[in-house]
């Protein structure tokens, strides 16, 4: 899991480095941005519409982009975002109804990611934005531990912190795994 303490740390960067540096080692990986807030899109080769970052990623690591690499896409308008749900827009909604729209996605997003896991022995995940946000942290899809599951076992963490942006304090926040996945398994 690749996160940041801020925008712009380097986050997409870095996932694909590391895909790219898997995929020259000769390891099947696949990239995973839970939702991207973008409207810089690319397609995949079924007509689905995901993250460019993610089609970067997907590039690095020398496999075929898929769907299932950012389930949640949101393209922002002036006044809304089109809600793009495994490549294909199924909404529009605005900021403040977004964290109840969110919370309805969580399976979409694991399915998907259980999905990957399922198919690549590494799935290199992106956060989006800052991971301290805690102000966000009931509808979080992006930046901190899924449901606890067998699989996710070995889970390890990159934190990017730019240190010209990064506020002291909110580079400096953390939180335990144990207790945000046991948020996330009680809403589950």
């Amino acid at each position: 899991m690749v996160v940041g303490a801020t925008s712009g740390a380097g986050k997409s960067t870095v996932a694909a480095a590391l895909c790219r540096s898997f995929a020259r080692k000769g390891l099947r990986v696949a990239p995973f941005k839970a939702q991207n807030m973008s409207n810089h899109s690319a397609v995949t080769a079924d007509g689905g519409e995901v993250g460019r970052s993610q089609a970067v990623q997907a590039h690095a690591a020398r496999v075929e982009l898929d769907r299932r690499m950012n389930p949640i896409l949101l393209k922002p308008t002036r006044n809304a975002s089109h809600v793009v749900v495994l490549g294909d827009e199924v909404s529009t909604t605005n900021a403040a109804d977004y964290g109840e729209v969110a919370k309805l996605l969580r399976s979409t997003v694991l399915s998907a990611l259980d999905s990957l896991r399922g198919d690549y022995p590494i799935v290199v995940a992106e956060g989006a934005g800052g991971a301290a946000e805690i102000n966000l942290l009931d509808r979080d899809l992006v930046n901190l531990p899924w449901p606890p599951r067998p699989a996710y076992r070995r889970f390890w963490w990159w934190i990017l912190i730019e240190v010209e942006r990064s506020r002291l304090p909110t580079a400096r926040s953390t939180y335990s795994p144990t207790t945000c996945a046991n948020r996330w398994s009680a809403s589950c």
